[in-house]
């Protein structure tokens, strides 16, 4: 004859050690899946509490000493980086000088976003340089004679400054002469409206470095610290 609560009993345990056996593979498993880089809007903060910027997250290369800001393993964590950069580029195609000095000749770009290290700054200091905050179609005797154009955001420096009558004011103005360097070359135009030109005194510009080693500076209009 079949004892019902022993058999009841058994199967109860039975069904106790299923679950107990399912719960700990479940968790288990939990432990074996990688914890995801959590990353928001502000940066990472490594666990060790140093900061980084978002774009260095996941990117091949342990910014944090302990490997935090990556998914897959690092092997890097011990070594020196022989590039650390403190800025970026925060716009397309922008020109590298040789001076810091917006007329003086470029030496080469930089991309948006490229990573840089400022190396050392400086205020500019000559009010004369500055750009054109507009086109401005050059012309001698009122119009008659067209000698070229000066084009919205180039690059001059002040020769000379005269008075001169505008029409367009109906008063005498100021006039400049202007020096610029096209296709190399340097060329001045005169009976330009000093309210066409902009300063660049006191802008401050950026010493910097690439990856590759190369050296210049930028405008401070460009650069973003990390």
């Amino acid at each position: 004859m079949i004892n019902l609560p022993k058999l009841s009993y058994h199967f109860a345990l039975y069904s106790l050690s299923i679950l107990l056996i399912q719960c700990g593979g479940q968790e288990n498993s939990n432990e074996d899946q990688e914890a995801p880089v959590e990353i928001s809007n502000d940066g990472f903060t490594c666990d060790g509490g140093k900061e980084i910027a978002v774009r260095y997250i996941n990117d091949g290369y342990c910014d944090c000493e302990d490997g935090s800001d990556e998914r897959e393993p690092c092997e890097d964590i011990l070594e020196e980086p022989s590039f650390t950069p403190n800025a970026y580029c925060t716009g397309g195609n922008v020109n590298v000088r040789s001076t810091p000095e917006i007329i003086d000749n470029v030496v080469g770009s930089l991309d948006k976003n490229q990573a840089v290290v400022v190396l050392d700054d400086i205020t500019g200091n000559d009010p004369n340089v500055g750009i054109m905050n507009r086109s401005y179609v050059v012309a001698y005797d009122c119009g008659e004679s067209l000698v070229g154009k000066l084009r919205k955001n180039q690059a001059v420096r002040i020769l000379d400054a005269f008075q001169g009558w505008s029409d367009y004011y109906g008063e005498y103005v100021d006039h400049l002469t202007l020096e610029t360097i096209e296709k190399g070359k340097k060329v001045s135009y005169m009976g330009i409206p000093r309210s066409y030109f902009t300063s660049y005194y006191g802008q401050t510009w950026y010493k910097i470095e690439t990856e590759e080693g190369e050296t210049g500076w930028v405008s401070g209009d460009f650069i973003e610290f990390d």
